[in-house]
């Protein structure tokens, strides 16, 4: 598992620190969008240091109105 500290994720601009598979993390670096909570973001950056990965989200208030395709989002669930 690799540990990614998602920064921006619903309101919280601390970090959240979530463990993705390799597949997860390699789709989050290529697709840029990822669903959490019925929310979604954009990957503003994301960079990797020190053996964590930190992604810099933005959220996207209409998906549609920006054409975001379904099959582009990641989805990401945080318990």
């Amino acid at each position: 598992m690799n540990y990614v500290k998602f920064y921006g994720l619903l309101g919280n601009q601390h970090g959240i620190q979530i463990s993705l598979n390799s597949t997860k993390l390699k789709q989050l670096k290529k697709k840029k969008y990822i669903r959490v909570q019925e929310n979604i973001y954009e990957a503003a950056s994301v960079f990797e240091k020190d053996g964590i990965c930190y992604a810099n989200m933005n959220y996207i208030s209409n998906p549609d109105f920006f054409g975001i395709d379904s099959k582009q989002v990641l989805n990401i669930k945080i318990n």
